[in-house]
């Protein structure tokens, strides 16, 4: 066990978080937390906080020590504070984010979502219960209309969950038969129950619909 700390500590001075690629869900989701709680939150001011254009294609953020940590929900967590544009039409922003591990044994980065007006005043919010799953990764679409034009900035954050939940995953195996003619492959699939835990690191996937070409 101590190797594995000891590996996992020089692997994070080294390359950091994002690239330590050989370490485990679980060791990973260690290395996050104790990135966060080594952090300073952001901000007593949020006009201190970096701020990040909504991005108009889908992107891909990184939820890990490149991230900012602010403390939300009575927690420290890792976050990203996008800029909505200037309200023109109704649009709508999907956030997804993607399961983490092995078959049975799986982590994932819950993501919580805040819209603020232009004084940084929360105006709606959506927390892991709001979540739905779509190909085992859980994801939530936010849509702004004319009544919530006067919404400016969306915050999204991680929400600490460290409880698990049990759900059906399918799994697929393979098999190679040997006959006189060659080698066929059997392919057959099951269920298995697969253990997901709430995972403090992860990547998210910020996509909108209607803002391509309203934008300039």
């Amino acid at each position: 066990m101590r190797s594995i700390v000891i590996r996992t500590a020089v692997c994070l001075a080294v390359l950091g978080l994002g690239a330590c690629t050989n370490l485990s869900p679980q060791q990973r989701a260690a290395a996050a937390e104790a990135d966060i709680a080594a952090r300073v939150p952001c901000c007593k001011d949020w006009r201190e906080a970096r701020v990040r254009p909504l991005p108009l294609e889908a992107t891909k953020i990184s939820m890990n020590e490149t991230a900012d940590v602010y403390l939300q929900d009575g927690e420290r967590v890792y976050g990203v504070l996008l800029q909505l544009p200037a309200f023109a039409k109704t649009y709508g922003v999907t956030i997804s984010s993607k399961t983490q591990g092995h078959q049975t044994e799986l982590m994932v980065f819950a993501p919580r979502i805040k819209l603020m007006n232009d004084r940084f005043e929360v105006t709606r919010s959506f927390d892991e219960k709001d979540l739905r799953t779509r190909g085992g990764n859980p994801e939530r679409t936010v849509y702004i209309n004319p009544a919530n034009a006067n919404e400016r900035y969306m915050l999204i954050h991680g929400s600490g969950l460290k409880d698990s939940y049990t759900k059906q995953m399918p799994v697929q195996t393979t098999q190679p038969i040997y006959t006189g003619y060659g080698v066929v492959y059997w392919a057959d699939g099951a269920d298995v129950k697969a253990t997901v835990r709430g995972s403090p690191y992860g990547e998210i996937e910020v996509s909108t619909d209607g803002l391509q070409g309203a934008v300039k």
